[in-house]
């Protein structure tokens, strides 16, 4: 019979248990040699991997250089520029090998600058560029640092331009003006 702290610490994980069976074959995609025959790291194909694997990218997304590119981190920041590309929403990106790209420069120049890569801004709050979108009707192309929205709804006879915007303004602080 357990004593009460040997149940309560059982219960809250304290205690002792067996060891989980770490032996499980890990599903790859069809690529996931060609991503290692390339010269990645294993752990670095394991994680691409799992982006293919997940549908969040396709291996024809991803042209070469991008591929030379995640070569060139060691693999710690390959995994880590990895992990930035996979939280990011890519349902707007059209070119997802240039975005990988982006990402990685924009790695490397917080490295270079000393900032913690995990600390830096995430950039707009998506649920306020959203609201934007369905009240004005405009469509949303990503790419890399810009992004490109569709001129003003079909019945509409004026359009907006912006030139440029000061690199730390985000586009729920831009205003747009509307009759």
């Amino acid at each position: 019979m357990m004593s009460e702290d040997m149940a309560t610490d059982h219960v809250n994980g304290n205690g002792t248990e067996e060891p989980m069976d770490t032996t499980a074959e890990v599903t790859h995609s069809e690529h996931f040699q060609a991503l290692l025959e390339a010269g990645l790291p294993q752990k670095v194909a394991e994680k691409l991997d799992e982006l293919y694997v997940a549908g969040l990218v396709a291996h024809g997304d991803l042209d070469e250089r991008a591929i030379e590119a995640l070569k060139e981190f060691n693999e710690d920041g390959a995994l880590q520029v990895l992990v930035q590309f996979k939280e990011s929403d890519l349902s707007h990106v059209q070119n997802k090998s240039a975005f990988l790209c982006g990402v990685m420069k924009t790695y490397r120049q917080r490295e270079k600058q000393g900032t913690k890569v995990s600390d830096s801004i995430k950039g707009p709050d998506e649920a306020k560029i959203k609201e934007l979108l369905e009240r004005t009707s405009y469509t949303l192309d990503v790419t890399t640092g810009q992004r490109k929205y569709g001129g003003p709804p079909p019945e509409s006879v004026y359009s907006a331009c912006c030139g440029e915007k000061p690199v730390l303004t985000f586009e729920s602080k831009v205003y747009f003006f509307s009759t």
